[in-house]
């Protein structure tokens, strides 16, 4: 067992903020790839797996602490999300890893030995020069530690375009929900929907794989619901390299956004808990 692992993974503390749901994914992940439950025919059932955590914890104290029910009911949700690497065939069958099918590819990256090579935070520079650079927006931040408006009503990035027409000022907010993949795009798509409530633009962006096949679907999602869709592409060979060069990954806008008009006061309320409220907070804002 590596370093890595006892370090980067399993060691709890006030810096764990990972999900119940990362939690018991990496530690199913590890025991999987570690006992060499690759397919159908070598899998392991749920007390098995169980069993192996038991081993795992008399080793590494500081380990996450599961119980019994959580690991197991966890482990089959899991195996039911689209393109998941935790297989299971059936309610009775055991669980292994497969590489198939996976929009996250690269299914080691799972493993308790090593770090996942992406966070969401390493695409926000990559968003924000996007903005910049395509939307021509002066005023770009992240602001994912904003925690102001509730659950999903906190974007990852803000951008504020200000027009001026006969005598009018008109202030924009584009948004961007940042994922580092496709895993639950069916649930994760709905913050950036939420957002719609205090954007003027709403955009969720996610990273791929270049050979990872991409869901139609979510572009049908996006029409239905106003919001745009933002994939970032990295070439197979490129994958895993921390730092993302420019030479190293794509943008692609799959679905533009539509203009909303967001409720006034929620927007404004939005605008007052990024320290916004004249042009002067608006000018100082990105410093």
């Amino acid at each position: 067992m590596s370093k890595q692992f006892k370090i980067n993974v399993v060691q709890t503390g006030k810096e764990d903020v990972r999900t119940v749901l990362e939690k018991v994914e990496d530690v199913l992940c590890y025991i999987l790839e570690k006992e060499g439950a690759l397919s159908d025919d070598h899998s392991m059932n749920a007390n098995e797996i169980w069993a192996c955590y038991q081993t795992l914890l008399k080793s590494h104290p500081n380990a996450v602490r599961l119980n019994q029910n959580t690991l197991a009911n966890y482990s089959s949700i899991l195996a039911k999300r689209a393109f998941s690497v935790v297989q299971c065939n059936g309610r009775k069958q055991g669980y292994y890893l497969s590489p198939v099918g996976n929009t996250s590819s690269n299914w080691n990256r799972y493993s308790m030995g090593g770090q996942k090579p992406y966070s969401e935070r390493d695409l926000y520079p990559i968003l924000e020069q996007w903005m910049r650079t395509s939307l021509k927006m002066k005023y770009v931040k992240d602001v994912s530690n904003i925690k102001a408006m509730g659950k999903w009503g906190n974007p990852d990035i803000a951008g504020i375009a200000v027009h001026y027409c006969l005598g009018e000022t008109k202030v924009l907010l584009t948004t961007i929900e940042v994922k580092k993949s496709l895993v639950n795009w069916r649930q994760e798509i709905f913050e950036a929907v939420a957002h719609t409530l205090i954007s003027n633009y709403s955009y969720f962006a996610y990273l791929k794989k270049v050979s990872d096949a991409s869901d139609r679907m979510i572009t049908t999602y996006a029409r239905e619901f106003g919001i745009g869709i933002i994939e970032i592409s990295v070439p197979d060979k490129e994958w895993g390299k921390k730092t993302l060069a420019s030479t190293h990954y794509s943008i692609s806008v799959m679905a533009p956004a539509q203009r909303k008009f967001p409720i006034e006061s929620e927007q404004e309320a939005y605008f007052m808990a990024l320290g916004i409220n004249d042009r002067t907070d608006l000018a100082s804002w990105i410093k």
